[in-house]
């Protein structure tokens, strides 16, 4: 009697053989032996992979080259070819031009050997570029066929006033009880563009005694392109404090207390000189995040807040003023990638995972406020992660493993699960060296394996889908990059 297997579906994806006679695991009766060139369907069906386009070679073959998408808007998309040495930007399926004729490209400091260390982070039409052994450079898109890469000074971009100088229209010399005192004083200007606010400037001292009725201390500067204000600080009791602000250039100082609980900027970069450089960077709550250099592999920094390249602080800080913090933990580990997730900054390290928060007290990260809890110990890869919806997959540092990770209300913990484990096979003795994720129009992550391998896995976590496809294309060929727009 011939006996018939009824599959429903194919939501299991191509099984590891080592499951083929676990009959009593619900993939079985949803699973397939073999999956080849073939995209799993979030309703249970499977579509024949569509063929691929040739639509042009890279700069230098030879090389190792990596493709990064840039999406200014739904309209606007690029990808950009990292070459050795070089830039290149594709649009609608072909090279951009320079006007003159020819293909239009940067110059790049990166050579083939450093492009799988390379992390960014966009937004809008600029990207930051991060590697452990190079100055991070900050990407510009001006026009299609006009891009600038350049180094951040991380320093205000507002110019601190100059010709500052402190006069005494009402002198209180030689009145009764008239004490001598030195007067200090420091100038910062405010962006009319950005609020951003400048160093200050350098000290101007007159000697009075603002006590005494009457007496008034003039302070003057010269004025500043683009300033919508000016603050100006006193020094007392050891520090420089607010006294006021203005529209004007003097202002009159009749004694006003200084407020040292609101002090100017200090100035800092904390990436100057090899040793310095970030090796991961994102967007966290309107900051610019860095962290793990070489000297410093746990460290993370956040610049002021709407001020990406501002890493400067007030001395007592203030909410916006940069922040700096390190984990602690058994190991010193280097944090491979950062994402800004619902509940707060995830970071993942070689060999644990953790969230910082502003606690119970704060909704924001800020400098009095920063909770650093562990999430895991698995260890991340160097492969950066991705967003599906509101998890984050990643690649576990050793074992070919690709976890999900998200926040679970009855667990109050980031949990996940590996999602390899039912197609060990393909993963074996590999590791991930490529991935992007397509939304559209089945959710699939297309993965390259450092073998030259390709693979995909439909994922739609709220049903209940995640199954793994192999591709291949032609006898002999191998995948290099992939990414997705």
């Amino acid at each position: 009697m011939t006996l018939r297997a009824y599959q429903p579906a194919f939501v299991g994806g191509e099984l590891s053989p080592a499951l083929w006679a676990r009959v009593d695991t619900k993939n079985y009766a949803v699973g397939l032996k073999t999956a080849l060139n073939l995209t799993i369907q979030a309703h249970g069906g499977a579509n024949n992979r569509a063929g691929l386009e040739f639509v042009g070679e890279v700069k230098a073959s030879g090389h190792r080259t990596r493709l990064i998408p840039f999406q200014f808007n739904e309209s606007q998309s690029y990808v950009i070819e990292f070459g050795e040495g070089s830039l290149r930007f594709w649009r609608n399926g072909g090279l951009i031009l320079a006007p003159g004729g020819g293909v239009y490209q940067l110059v790049s400091p990166y050579v083939a050997a450093d492009l799988d260390e390379l992390v960014f982070a966009q937004e809008a039409d600029v990207m930051y570029i991060v590697h452990p052994r190079h100055p991070v450079k900050r990407l510009s898109r001006h026009a299609d066929d006009n891009w600038t890469l350049t180094e951040p000074t991380f320093a205000p971009a507002m110019t601190a006033p100059a010709s500052i100088v402190c006069s005494m229209p009402n002198n209180t010399v030689g009145k009764t009880g008239y004490i001598a005192h030195t007067y200090r004083y420091k100038v910062a200007a405010v962006s009319a563009a950005t609020g951003e606010e400048s160093l200050p400037s350098g000290e101007a001292s007159c000697v009075n005694d603002l006590s005494i009725d009457g007496g008034t201390n003039r302070v003057g500067w010269s004025a500043v392109a683009g300033a919508s204000k000016y603050v100006v600080y006193k020094f007392s009791n050891g520090s420089f404090g607010y006294i006021g602000s203005t529209t004007d250039l003097p202002i009159h100082d009749e004694n006003t207390p200084a407020d040292t609980a609101d002090g100017p900027q200090i100035g800092r970069n904390p990436f100057s000189g090899p040793g310095n450089y970030p090796r991961a960077v994102t967007f966290i709550q309107q900051r610019l995040a860095l962290a793990s250099t070489d000297s410093e592999p746990q460290a993370v920094y956040l610049s002021q807040t709407a001020n990406y390249e501002n890493f400067g602080y007030a001395s007592p800080a203030k909410d916006s003023d940069a922040i700096t913090f390190r984990m602690r933990a058994r190991q010193v580990n280097i944090v491979r990638s950062m994402l800004a997730a619902r509940y707060g900054l995830l970071l993942l390290t070689s060999s644990a995972e953790w969230v910082v928060t502003g606690g119970s007290a704060s909704d924001a990260i800020t400098p009095s406020a920063i909770v650093i809890a562990n999430q895991g110990y698995r260890g991340a890869a160097p492969v950066q992660p991705i967003n599906v919806g509101e998890t984050v997959l990643f690649a576990q540092r050793s074992g070919g493993v690709i976890r999900d990770f998200s926040y679970s209300y009855g667990d109050d913990a980031w949990v996940g699960k590996d999602l390899t484990i039912m197609s060990r096979h393909l993963f074996e003795n590999r590791s991930i060296k490529a991935w992007a994720y397509a939304q559209a129009p089945s959710s699939i992550v297309w993965v390259v394996l450092d073998d030259g391998s390709l693979v995909s896995l439909t994922y739609m976590k709220e049903h209940g889908v995640w199954a793994w496809t192999r591709h291949e294309s032609g006898a002999g060929a191998s995948f290099e990059d992939v990414t997705t727009i």
